[in-house]
């Protein structure tokens, strides 16, 4: 009893984001189950730990914690236990870009939730099942999860994971479709402001800034940096939250055509670095403060990002989509006509293999700047610009996209 009511404050420490005590407390109890030989209290602690670093956005450490605590489960017969901690192990596999293992981890604890008829709880499964399953080849059963755990969510009242499931479905088709992105971002902020789901504005301002509604985005902004202001204690998750209005902030101002305030922004920004130093690439040498030896350098880079998405099992076709826009901008400012249209293929074709239309826009436009403006070439673009929400070839004030429009038409 001492050992379980321990380990129920761990769960109040991780709601008041105090996971380094957590992780403390947990440990304790994991080492005296251990000693005592509760193999059912150890697997549950070394969950908790495992999970503490999940939240402190420590992947790499939270996985292995995870596996032993799943192998634990197993041993000890616990199959709700067992459920519970493929969920959490499922999670950090899928944030560390490994799909296929979270689905094969999550699926089975699913259809224990269900049987068991545990329906709370089936909507945040579905939530985390459809997100892995966005980085594999079924991409519409990801939009069926989403929807079916915003369905069930209404049905037994559970506010956050509605909030949580519409947020989904805004990332969702922010791949696909920005205007439909905005829609359900914008659904997702009626719970968030209930349900404190910060990151829910930053990732809708994003997608209003994609669309170029500057002043919307950052309205949303503001909002969810006041939030983080009076609704958290110091410590990452505040942290987190800062950086990202920072970057979302940063986004904008690349937007309307201030490079080197973009890039100023970014520089000082420490967590979720890796697709930061993307983007600060990017914005730096729109900003002509990149000479050419490290533009080229940068697009080496994005050379080595491509090809590990490829290797990857199975290939992460959104990088794949995503990262031949970037690098073909670099190649752009390098002059290399060529290079630049073979990203601008090689992310179009990615692009249409899974309905990510965005990003075939995007590469279409790359496309159209690095070979010139043929008339069925010009038509393709401004039909895909429509559809994501855009007007005409001002893209709602983009400068980053008239740019490559207007290089286009001087080519």
């Amino acid at each position: 009893h001492n050992l379980a009511g321990r380990l129920r404050m761990v769960a109040v420490y991780e709601r008041e984001r105090d996971y380094q005590r957590a992780i403390d407390i947990a440990t304790e109890v994991a080492a005296e189950a251990q000693r005592d030989g509760m193999l059912v209290m150890e697997a549950r602690a070394t969950a908790e730990i495992g999970y503490a670093y999940v939240y402190l956005k420590k992947f790499e450490e939270a996985v292995p914690i995870l596996r032993r605590s799943v192998e634990m489960a197993e041993r000890a017969k616990s199959y709700g236990l067992l459920a519970s901690n493929r969920l959490k192990l499922g999670e950090a596999l899928a944030a560390l870009n490994r799909p296929e293992e979270a689905v094969q981890l999550l699926e089975p604890a699913m259809q224990w939730y269900r049987q068991a008829g545990v329906d709370t709880i089936v909507p945040l499964m579905l939530i985390k099942w459809g997100t892995a399953l966005q980085g594999t080849t079924r991409t519409q059963d990801a939009e069926k999860a989403f929807v079916e755990a915003y369905d069930l969510s209404v049905k037994n009242g559970e506010e956050m994971y509605e909030a949580m499931a519409l947020q989904r479905l805004g990332g969702f088709y922010d791949y696909r479709n920005l205007r439909k992105a905005a829609e359900w971002s914008e659904k997702s902020l009626i719970l968030a402001r209930k349900t404190v789901l910060t990151g829910a504005y930053f990732q809708a301002a994003n997608v209003w800034a994609s669309l170029g509604d500057w002043k919307r985005a950052n309205e949303l902004i503001a909002e969810g940096e006041k939030e983080a202001r009076e609704k958290y204690p110091e410590g990452q998750d505040k942290r987190l939250h800062f950086e990202a209005a920072e970057d979302s902030r940063a986004v904008i101002d690349f937007g309307q055509g201030r490079c080197a305030q973009a890039a100023a922004r970014l520089r000082p920004l420490t967590l979720g670095a890796q697709g930061r130093i993307d983007r600060m690439r990017t914005f730096q040498a729109c900003a002509g403060s990149s000479s050419a030896a490290v533009m080229r350098a940068d697009l080496a880079s994005f050379d080595v990002k491509l090809a590990e998405a490829e290797a990857r099992k199975p290939r992460d076709v959104i990088s794949i989509s995503r990262v031949p826009f970037a690098a073909g901008v670099m190649a752009l400012r390098l002059k290399d006509w060529s290079a630049a249209r073979s990203y601008a293929l090689r992310g179009i074709a990615a692009a249409r293999e899974r309905g990510y239309r965005r990003y075939e826009f995007e590469n279409t436009l790359l496309l159209l700047a690095a070979q010139g403006q043929t008339a069925e070439l010009k038509a393709e673009v401004l039909k895909l610009a429509r559809e994501m929400g855009f007007v005409d070839e001002k893209f709602n004030g983009r400068q980053d996209l008239v740019y490559l429009w207007r290089l286009g038409a001087r080519r």
